[in-house]
This record gives C-alpha cells, structure tokens and sequence, in this order.
C-alpha cells in the first residue's frame, strides 16, 4: 500500500488552525479595543482592587473535565477488570482454535465431511492434544446462529443458539455436563440418528428450564426449525450442559442447543483443542496447522490462536478495553493540565498581589496566615471544579455505561478516588505558590509598584 498525502486534509488542518487562533484570539482584542480607563487609573499598581474572572472560570472547567474523564477512565478500568475476570461457564486455559472451511478450497460437502473426520483423527493424535473436537459456533465471535425450539407445532418458540458440534466437544472445552451423555464418535457420521428420523440433540439449563421448568428433559423431543417457512425437524435430547456466556455482556445466559456434526452440515468449522499442561500453545498451534495442511496443502486456515486470545480480540472485549486506555490516557492528560492550570493561576495571583501580601504581613499577618488565604482561595476554586465534575462524570458515566461490564455508572469507589486523586493534585499544585507568598519581604513589597 502506498500512503500519498492528502494536500485537501492540509489544506483543511491549516484552515482549522487559522480559525482557531483567529476565534480564540477575539475576546483578548475585543476587551484591549474597549478599555475601561476610569477603573484602570484606580486600581492599585499591584492589581489587587480588578482581577479577571477569566483565570479561575478555565480552572473550573478545567477541573470538571478533568475529574469527568478520570473518573470515566476508572469506570472502564473497573469494567476490564471484571471482563477480563468474568467466568463464561467452560475454560480459557489451555484451549486452541483453528478455523478452516474446505469449501474454500473447492471442497463439496460429502467431501468436506470426510475431511473433518480424518482431520480430528490427525489432531487428537498429535502428541500434547489431550481432546480435541469441532464446532461451528466460537463464543466471544461475531456471528451466531440461531433456532426456534418448541416442544409440539402450536407452541411458542423459545430463540436458542444453535451449535454443530463433534463429539467430546463439552469434555475438550470443559463445559460441566449435568444429566445424560455427550455426542459418540458414531454420531459424526451422515445420518447418525436415534431412529425414524429423530436426531440427538444436547441442551443447557437454561432452555431446559424454560421448556420443561424442573422436569426431566432427558428423553423428551422438541422440535427445531432453523427458519421461517422450514420444516421443522424432530430431536431427542440426551443431555443437558452447563449454561455458557456468548459474550461478555450477555449478563443472563441465553438457551442453547447443540445437535451432532453428522446431521448438521457446516463446512467452516473451527477445531477446538485442549493442550496438555508445559506445553507451549505456539508451538501446538504450529503441528495443528501442519496436520491439516498435510491433508490439503490448499485448505485454508482461517484462523489459529490461543481462546483466551480470541476473547480478547472480541469485539466487545476490545470496546472495553479501549475504552479503559483511551479515558485512562485522556483522564491523565487532563489532570496534568489541570494541575499545570492551577499552578499557573494562583502563581500569576501571587505575584500580581505582592503588595497587598506585603501589606498584610506589615500589619502583622503571620506567614501562616498568608499560606492560608492563598490555600483558601485555591479550595474554592477546586471545590467548585469538583462539584460540576461529579455532575459531568455522572451524565458522562451514564452515557456510556452500554461498554461498563458489571459496573455502575455511579460506582462511588471510583467517584470518590477520582476526586481524592484530583483534589489532592490541586491542593499540591497551590500549594508551591502558597509557599513563595510567606516569603514575601514586607518592606521591599511596600516598594514595588
């Protein structure tokens, strides 16, 4: 790829900045065009009597984005953290993915079938692999496929996801099962079925609960159809799994149902692999890889990584965890330029009321008392800054709790952390110039101008 530069987007940047400096530039040449002269002849020469407001008004906003975006920046921390630490219901550790689809390499489907069957022979035989099995369905994907589930023709449906799967699939990711029995190697062949056209069919809790409440479901048929306007297809149940999270945020479980590979044709499927512990995933992912292209130096593969990898590269996840680094970024950046604000502000106070501090100290404040006054008024400002900032924060927050995982927008930990962090930063940054003020010399104040 061959990156040019675009002379309309630097024509553009340079008309935007010109704008800015001209728009920013106004309010100071406005004011300089319309000067006060009365009240400029009567304020005292160090300044004391006519201070703008300007200063301290940016030192608020300043604050009150500032302790916005920190406390943004906590939230999605917390909201990684909890993602990052969410249990999904089956293991992360030691598991591989490998997705092909031989279609892709002009397979059709019986001998894709075929393919499958030999390759999953190849890979649980690959010394380290302790199961290995199919799917055609990767939790934390972008796609998922769904199924209508009802138990006679004139019920209502119950949405469930539906997985194709081979057999030890459940033992290989280590999804719990609770009644009945997984998948045989038997029922990956074209055709398998329990008789006059009935299919296995495995369940989780969860949508056994919503068909059957506390009843058994083990031996019970339902009927699947895949599509509006389908036929629906017959199953028998045979087990019932452990409920497992598609998605981060799917904060209820939603039904699933899994039906064998041999009765549910899919050519891209992903091989799901369970290492042994020592060994090392690059290079178990590199002998996956070299069995199924030893079948077919032109299958493609789709895709090869570690699951917790794949989480992590999920959308979602990647939302979450963006969201904690770009606020986190942007909640530091602020805070320093707040506190660089402050510093500023009251340094320039300082300085401008050197006589007027010079004065009071002749009339026998202590230094105590001048570090206090310059303290007091620096607290103003960050009380009041706060003050708007928790408001922002909280719309803020609210506005983006649809990324927070398991966190409230109004998480007080965080709120009150942001506004320790941020007051405490403030108070130190006035602190400095509190400090230059006790150490003005009286007499030599009384002489500037």
């Amino acid at each position: 790829m061959i990156v040019e530069p675009s002379w309309r987007l630097i024509f553009a940047g340079f008309a935007l900045a010109v704008f800015s400096t001209v728009f920013f530039a106004l309010g100071p040449a406005w004011a300089l065009s319309r000067p006060a002269v009365v009240s400029d002849l009567k304020e005292t020469p160090g300044g004391g009597r006519r201070r703008s407001a300007t200063g301290p008004l940016l030192v608020v906003g300043q604050l009150a984005v500032s302790l916005a975006l920190v406390a943004v920046g906590g939230l999605f921390v917390r909201a990684a953290i909890n993602a990052a630490h969410a249990d999904p219901g089956y293991a992360l550790e030691h598991q591989l993915i490998v997705s092909t689809d031989p279609s892709l390499a002009g397979y059709p489907a019986d001998r894709s079938r075929s393919f499958y069957s030999g390759a999953l022979e190849r890979v649980r035989s690959i010394p380290g692999v302790e199961r290995a099995s199919v799917a055609s369905i990767v939790p934390f994907g972008e796609f998922r496929e769904g199924q209508s589930v009802r138990l006679s023709p004139g019920d209502d449906p119950v949405s469930a996801d539906f997985f194709v799967i081979g057999s030890e699939y459940f033992e290989t990711i280590g999804l719990r099962l609770l009644r009945g029995r997984e998948f045989t190697r038997a029922e990956e062949d074209p055709g398998a079925g329990v008789g006059a056209g009935v299919r296995p069919v495995i369940v989780d809790r969860v949508l056994a609960r919503k068909m059957f409440n506390e009843g058994d479901p083990l031996g019970r048929q339902i009927l699947l159809q895949p599509r509006t306007g389908e036929p629906s297809q017959l199953a028998l149940i045979v087990g019932v799994v452990r409920e497992m999270r598609h998605d981060i945020f799917d904060l209820d479980p939603r039904p699933h149902v899994y039906a064998p590979f041999g009765t549910h044709f899919r050519s891209n499927m992903t091989f799901h692999v369970r290492t042994r512990p020592g060994v090392a995933d690059t290079v178990m992912l590199a002998a996956i890889r070299g069995e199924l292209l030893r079948v077919d130096d032109r299958l493609p593969i789709l895709a090869a990584k570690t699951m917790t990898q794949h989480r992590d590269r999920s959308l979602t996840q990647w939302a979450v965890s963006a969201g904690a680094t770009m606020f986190s970024t942007f909640g530091v950046l602020a805070l320093l330029l707040a506190t660089i604000g402050i510093y500023g502000l009251k340094a320039y106070d300082v300085s401008r009321r050197t006589r007027e501090i010079g004065i009071r100290m002749a009339l026998g404040a202590t230094s105590g008392d001048v570090e206090r006054l310059v303290m007091r008024e620096g607290l103003r400002t960050t009380v009041i800054g706060l003050g708007i900032g928790l408001l922002l924060s909280a719309g803020l927050g609210k506005l983006l709790s649809g990324l927070l995982y398991r966190v409230s927008p109004f998480d007080p930990a965080v709120l009150i952390i942001a506004a320790a962090v941020l007051s405490t930063t403030a108070m130190l940054a006035c602190y400095v110039p509190a400090r230059r003020a006790t150490r003005v010399v009286p007499l030599e104040a009384l002489r500037s101008e």
